[in-house]
């Protein structure tokens, strides 16, 4: 193991990385240049937990340059400090968490050819860039201004891939003669993603874990409620936990932080979902002593079985109830017949027969 490490950059990993380091017993620095909207997210959350005074603060440095270090240690970096001062360090292991920048040649190669690149590779509503025939998805792009301007990284990586795949399928089918052209002059709609986005990382505290996960786009910098809606909230035995739900009675958001462990694709399945699934009221949620607990009891084991999820589908295909009452009860009892019609795969639950089944 190394004996010494620098972490650096602003990004959210970065936490991860230094809760690596901590249960290896290995001494670091930790410095960035910058802090992430999701790192600040971070921030925001452990503050709310009081426990922002424990995770380390990084020191505002730019990494300027990285040589063959002594015998002593493998490398030899060099900083600026945010005064323009120049420093150095030496360590054993450098570990970079920055925000990621496009390769030089790939640069090159766009240059060349004149697309446009403003920090990120700009792309339209079909993924397309200021050349028809070069596509650009990733960390590497983001959306031009007049579609928001936003990173196309907070979006669900899954989504973007489908709907950068059927642009890419269309321009081919087109240039074939199977698909009629598009239309000349007309500009991309704007794309729809609904899938929801978030993360989960370890923190450098006492075995502290943080999952986060919201509708689309991933750029806020606290947790807020949503439009119209509101925001519960418990703490207990030190774990935090927070449902945003909209003005529909829908999930908008889950966050869990603490020392107990959450599953980044459970609450994935939470968010869009009716609250009528969670088995409560918002109002008899909101008197829960812990959310984290109820939510991760023996009784949500179907709402995470792909099962439901199916179920859900069925149920927004054939339109929602327009009454709040009707809508709970359509869903409670359709979750009720598919769990009796599966009770196999759900072993923990006591049903209550009928004489149909």
């Amino acid at each position: 193991l190394p004996s010494q490490a620098v972490v650096y950059g602003g990004r959210v990993e970065a936490f991860d990385c230094l809760a690596e380091l901590d249960a290896r017993g290995v001494e670091y620095t930790f410095a960035a240049p910058e802090t992430s909207p999701t790192k600040r997210l971070v921030e925001s959350v452990a503050k709310d937990l009081k426990i922002d005074g424990k995770l380390r603060k990084a020191s505002r440095m730019t990494l300027t340059g990285i040589e063959r270090g002594t015998k002593e240690r493998a490398l030899s970096l060099s900083f600026v400090n945010s005064d323009g001062t120049a420093a150095e360090a030496e360590t054993d292991l450098l570990v970079l968490a920055h925000t990621q920048n496009v390769d030089p040649h790939i640069f090159g190669c766009l240059n060349d050819s004149s697309i446009v690149y403003d920090g990120r590779l700009v792309v339209n509503g079909d993924f397309c860039t200021t050349d028809e025939d070069i596509f650009g998805g990733g960390t590497l792009a983001k959306f031009s201004r007049l579609y928001g301007g936003l990173a196309i990284e907070d979006f669900s990586s899954q989504e973007v891939g489908r709907m950068l795949a059927e642009n890419i399928t269309a321009k081919c089918e087109r240039a074939s003669g199977a698909r009629p052209p598009a239309p000349i002059g007309g500009l991309a709609p704007a794309p729809v993603f609904k899938e929801p986005v978030g993360f989960s990382y370890r923190l450098p505290h006492e075995g502290h874990q943080i999952t986060y996960v919201a509708r689309p786009p991933l750029g806020l910098t606290e947790v807020v409620p949503p439009e119209g809606g509101v925001l519960l909230r418990t703490e207990h035995e030190g774990q935090l936990a927070t449902l945003g739900i909209d003005a529909n009675g829908v999930v908008s958001s889950v966050c869990f932080c603490g020392p107990k462990p959450s599953s980044l694709s459970r609450c994935q399945v939470l968010v869009g979902l009716h609250s009528a699934y969670l088995g409560k009221k918002s109002a008899e949620l909101d008197k829960l002593e812990c959310l984290y607990t109820y939510l991760t009891g023996s009784w949500a084991d179907a709402l995470y079985s792909d099962q439901v999820l199916l179920l859900r589908k069925l149920i927004l295909a054939q339109g929602l109830p327009k009454r709040q009452t009707k809508l709970r009860e359509t869903i409670q009892q359709g979750v009720l017949e598919l769990v009796k019609e599966n009770v196999q795969d759900f072993p923990k639950y006591t049903l209550p027969y009928t004489g149909g089944y």
